[in-house]
């Protein structure tokens, strides 16, 4: 499976700037068996997530390992380990040695 972004959607999610409070505190509770004052700030809760940020979970891997599966990342958009772009190339240049006219010309091209 290609690297690319979009093949790994992460399954526990980690806080952000953007969380609410609460939800770090839920959070942290749950992951690193904090105990803390209330009143704390949020940035220091940020914090406290990020030295104990848990392992990454990626969806595309918990689904594989299911069916007892292993997946090898390669680097996006190589062509030599991506056979699709190889057939992209060769795509790309066939259309550009002979433009379609129309868009029926591109399909029965």
């Amino acid at each position: 499976m290609d690297g690319a972004g979009y093949h790994k959607r992460l399954t526990n999610e980690m806080p952000t700037t953007r969380s609410l409070q609460s939800w770090l505190e839920d959070h942290l509770s749950k992951v690193g068996k904090w105990v803390y004052r209330r009143d704390v700030n949020k940035n220091v809760l940020l914090s406290l997530a990020k030295l104990n940020k848990p392992k990454a979970i990626y969806a595309a891997n918990t689904i594989a390992t299911r069916y007892n599966h292993q997946l090898y990342y390669t680097p996006p958009y190589h062509p030599t380990l991506q056979p699709i772009e190889l057939i992209w190339g060769l795509l790309k240049n066939r259309i550009a040695g002979d433009p379609p006219k129309s868009g029926a010309d591109a399909v029965e091209k």
